[in-house]
């Protein structure tokens, strides 16, 4: 059953409920918001996605953790209890503070300041490491005028992307 077929009255107090669990064992008070969208995964089947958007000024560091650990664990946890609730897979896309939107901006600004780097010295560049998702953004900044390529090395946490001029 899709997202936007569910009692949306029943799916706001189980997100209210499981949220309610969080903010109680932290101590923390959250405002939340949520909104379905549909996507198109990478096999071609169409999906949802709830995405769940919380404020919370003084403890957005706390629930973001470094470099957005905690954010992804709570993620996790978040659609484990929704997909055990409502007994099918429930895809979550939480954000706390707007920390994902202001990360996207930094890896783009990341990707063009190496980009130009690498155009102006004729030299490859060695990145950071970074998770998957990260490098999906800046291999797409990166390639997207046709200038430079890129490719992914390392293993697990190690994983970073060479900027590489053609």
């Amino acid at each position: 059953m899709k997202l936007t077929e569910l009692n949306q009255e029943d799916l706001v107090k189980n997100i209210e409920k499981t949220l309610s669990l969080l903010t109680d064992f932290l101590g923390i008070e959250l405002q939340y918001k949520y909104e379905i969208t549909a996507y198109t995964a990478g096999t071609g089947e169409e999906r949802e996605l709830l995405s769940l958007i919380l404020k919370g000024e003084e403890n957005g560091p706390l629930l973001i953790g470094y470099h957005g650990r905690t954010l992804e664990n709570l993620q996790h946890l978040i659609s484990l209890s929704l997909s055990n609730e409502y007994k099918q897979t429930i895809r979550i896309q939480l954000d706390i503070n707007d920390y994902r939107q202001k990360k996207i901006e930094n890896l783009e600004n990341l990707a063009r300041r190496a980009a130009q780097q690498v155009i102006e010295s004729g030299q490859e560049l060695e990145l950071q490491p970074m998770p998957a998702a990260d490098r999906r953004i800046v291999h797409q900044v990166i390639t997207s005028e046709g200038k430079l390529r890129t490719e992914s090395i390392g293993e697990d946490y190690e994983r970073r992307i060479i900027v590489k001029p053609i």
